[in-house]
């Protein structure tokens, strides 16, 4: 039996040989070892992908004291082991607007990393400021600068 780690082509890869060379024949496990990694390098790759966020900047905002909020992501960066013929997808799941109140760093949404149809990774996506909800003070208040015409 044997266990180890090579790093080649920036993967580390890691891998176990059982029942490979036993007495007379130890230098079988060598051989299969170079089979392994060989195979490994032949069909996988590091990919490193970063979502493209330029059509997320700001959600609605139903019933609060602004229209909108800006957002902000975590870390879009990606790094994945993945077969060449492997099928990577990425998507935005965020809402069309949020109810309000809102505060800041209150999760709205995520970005997820796809591989063949499984979600890989998830990336939140938070508020980026708070905003109020119209109340009834935020009400009493329109009403009574109407009424005493201060606008």
């Amino acid at each position: 039996c044997y266990v180890g780690a090579v790093k080649q082509k920036n993967m580390t890869m890691t891998f176990s040989v059982l029942a490979s060379g036993w007495p007379p024949h130890k230098t079988y496990k060598w051989k299969d070892v170079r089979k392994l990694v060989q195979y490994a390098t032949d069909h996988y790759e590091r990919r490193e992908i970063i979502a493209d966020t330029s059509k997320i900047k700001e959600i609605s905002i139903k019933n609060g004291l602004k229209e909108k909020v800006l957002l902000k992501t975590g870390n879009l960066k990606a790094a994945f082991l993945v077969k060449k013929t492997d099928k990577i997808k990425i998507e935005s799941i965020l809402p069309s607007f949020i109810d309000a109140p809102v505060k800041e760093g209150q999760k709205v949404g995520e970005i997820k990393y796809f591989i063949n149809g499984k979600n890989q990774k998830s990336v939140p996506i938070y508020a980026k400021q708070s905003v109020k909800q119209k109340d009834y003070w935020y009400y009493f208040e329109k009403i009574i600068q109407r009424f005493t015409l201060i606008a």
